[in-house]
């Protein structure tokens, strides 16, 4: 994890957000550098996980998680908070992913979903940026109202996580 980034919409629809960078364990590689635009240069001084994630679990409280391919994202975040004592609450997720499968979506991938949609999607692969595409997303989807919400708990989750936090 070298980047963390999440939005979170209150009850009253305001847009809050949360993003740094995480000190990695070794050197970005030149793969994720081309594949995110970070460099080792703009993780100098960035905080260790331990706290950027006892911070994000408690910007997040008890929202649901949406996540594009929540079955990658939600057992990182796990995994590690699980590695580093840090509970998460009973959230639940909602994968846009599998919920764009579910409608019968052409492309599935989030950059072929912002562009049929027209949405905005610079920096992809930068965790804010993502957090806002899947965002908009979400209510793309859930405008369309043509299979349910595929809301999952967190909990789910949880036996492969155990399983990766040793590794």
């Amino acid at each position: 994890i070298i980047e963390i980034g999440a939005l979170k919409i209150d009850s009253e629809g305001y847009e809050h957000t949360f993003q740094t960078f995480v000190a990695p364990l070794s050197p970005i590689s030149d793969k994720i550098r081309k594949i995110t635009g970070i460099s080792n240069e703009m993780i100098i001084g960035a905080p260790l996980l331990k706290p950027v994630l006892t911070q994000l679990i408690d910007f997040i409280g008890d929202a649901t998680l949406v996540a594009h391919n929540a079955d990658f994202d939600i057992p990182w975040l796990l995994t590690n908070s699980i590695r580093h004592h840090i509970p998460l609450k009973t959230n639940k997720s909602i994968c846009t992913l599998k919920w764009a499968r579910q409608q019968k979506e052409s492309s599935c991938s989030l950059g072929a979903l912002t562009k049929k949609y027209g949405i905005a999607h610079s920096n992809a692969h930068r965790a804010l940026a993502d957090s806002v595409a899947t965002k908009e997303i979400f209510f793309i989807l859930d405008s369309k109202n043509i299979v349910p919400r595929p809301i999952k708990p967190i909990s789910d989750f949880n036996t492969l996580s155990e399983n990766l936090k040793d590794r």
